[in-house]
C-alpha cells in the first residue's frame, strides 16, 4: 500500500491533473491476468489519469537469478473477443542475491480507450518481442 501511495504521489507531481478510479465504461471491463513460466502478474486495475485510462499493477519473477528481458502486453477485447486495442511496456525486474527478483510496478496508458472494451488481458512475455499473442 505504501508503494501505491508513492506511485500516486509521483504521478501527481509529474504533471497529471487528476487520477482516480476509472469512470464510465471502464469499471465494467473485466481484467484477466495471465502468467508465463518466468513471470506472474500479481494485480492489475484500471485508473483514470489526466484524462486517459491506465492499466497498472505489479508483476513478479518466478525464478531465482538474473531476471530475463521481458515485456508486458495489455490487450483490449470487445464483446466478440476481437482485439480493439493493444499497448506494451517493458518489465524491469531487479536482481536480488537470494530469492526471486524484486517485483516491478507497471502502468500502461491508452491515449484512446476503445468504447466497446469489455475485457483487458494483461500478459507478461520473456524477450523484447514475441511471435504472437495467444488466442483467448
Amino acid at each position: 500500500m505504501k508503494q501505491l501511495s508513492l506511485f500516486l504521489a509521483l504521478i501527481t507531481l509529474s504533471g497529471c491533473s487528476s487520477i482516480g478510479p476509472a469512470t464510465g465504461a471502464a469499471p465494467e471491463v473485466r481484467i484477466t491476468l495471465q502468467n508465463s513460466s518466468t513471470l506472474r502478474v500479481e494485480s492489475a486495475q484500471l485508473v483514470a489519469a489526466d484524462g486517459r485510462i491506465v492499466v497498472s499493477g505489479w508483476v513478479h519473477g518466478r525464478r531465482v537469478g538474473t531476471p530475463p528481458t521481458s515485456h508486458l502486453d495489455v490487450v483490449v477485447l470487445d464483446a466478440a473477443h476481437r482485439e480493439v486495442g493493444r499497448e506494451s511496456a517493458p518489465i524491469r525486474l531487479r536482481f536480488r542475491r537470494h530469492g526471486a527478483p524484486y517485483p516491478d510496478r507497471f502502468a500502461v496508458a491508452f491515449t484512446q480507450w476503445p468504447a466497446d472494451a469489455v475485457e483487458v488481458i494483461v500478459a507478461p512475455h520473456s524477450g523484447t518481442k514475441h511471435a504472437s499473442f495467444p488466442e483467448h
